[in-house]
């Protein structure tokens, strides 16, 4: 039931024309990048290094796509008042949940893929610097999505699954998601994140702490490769391992356990936020209904009546 669950959501949410303008988006972003020439100028644009960096700089945006596909996936039930219905069967909460997570999940990761498709193909269809065109390397963009972008997606998903299913508000979860991408812009700024231009180079006990606190990774992934030269940063894709490692570890552990404060929290009941309606029998206080009394016509005639 749980896989049926997910296909639903598949099939319902990549049949809207929101999911084709989000994957047309991210995929025009990824291109971007790389006919802008996105990275450091001694290293390639379609570099393992790049790849890596540009994946986690576009989980930022991907917020608002995950939005939109976690919001519809816990209010659509509510929307189409089929939620007595949906609630009323033996799906079962932990079902319901992971379900719903996994699909919304599960659509929100292939639109961020297209991303990864633009940035591979941009070299293919716009001219690009020789000197900044190295061999490509389809790994490299996959190794990315899998250590970078899918767990930034899964954490950030779960945040806002999480507000959409206890508060069950669409205005709830849009400012949620504000507030989520505001705050990784003020602790990047109060850590010195080398993502921020401008940015004071930050000790390596400072990386240390950053990596490790960065939900995105992006501290980790500079942490790792601070001292590789151009050469490296050209060949060598991230290594799951040290500061990177126990940062993915650590925010995919609190996704879990946000994930279970949720489904402790949520309840399969209709949320009604006003008293039962009352009869209109029951508002009419007692002695108050009219009474018909046939008047007394008075005299002889009327008894010839």
């Amino acid at each position: 039931m749980l896989t049926g669950i997910v296909g639903f959501e598949w099939r319902y949410q990549t049949r809207q024309v929101v999911f084709a303008a989000a994957a047309a988006a991210f995929a025009l972003m990824g291109f971007a990048l790389v006919a802008t020439g996105y990275g450091p100028e001694a290293v390639n644009v379609n570099s393992p290094f790049v790849v890596a960096q540009a994946t986690g700089l576009l989980s930022l945006p991907a917020i608002f796509v995950l939005t939109l596909f976690c919001t519809g996936a816990v209010q659509r039930d509510t929307e189409h008042r089929m939620a007595e219905i949906v609630y009323g069967t033996a799906v079962g909460k932990t079902r319901y949940l992971l379900g719903r997570f996994a699909g919304a999940l599960l659509v929100s990761a292939t639109v961020f893929a297209m991303a990864e498709l633009g940035m591979l193909l941009a070299p293919l269809l716009v001219v690009v610097e020789p000197e900044r065109l190295g061999r490509v390397d389809v790994a490299a963009y996959l190794w990315a999505l899998l250590v970078v972008g899918l767990p930034n997606l899964v954490f950030v998903g779960t945040l806002l699954f999480a507000v959409a299913a206890l508060t069950r508000s669409t205005l709830a979860t849009c400012v949620g998601a504000v507030f989520v991408y505001a705050l990784y812009f003020v602790c990047a700024l109060l850590v010195g994140s080398p993502l921020l231009a401008g940015a004071a180079p930050l000790s390596a006990g400072a990386l240390g702490r950053a990596a490790l606190i960065d939900p995105f990774g992006i501290s980790a992934l500079y942490q790792q490769t601070r001292y590789w030269t151009p050469e490296m940063r050209d060949t060598r894709h991230l290594a799951l391992g040290g500061s990177l490692l126990l940062n993915r570890v650590l925010w995919l552990a609190v996704s879990a356990a946000v994930l279970a404060g949720v489904h402790r929290r949520f309840s399969l009941r209709v949320a009604t936020g006003a008293k039962p309606a009352r009869s209109a029998a029951a508002e009419v206080p007692p002695g108050s209904i009219p009474v018909y009394r046939p008047a007394v016509v008075g005299g002889r005639g009327a008894s010839w009546r």
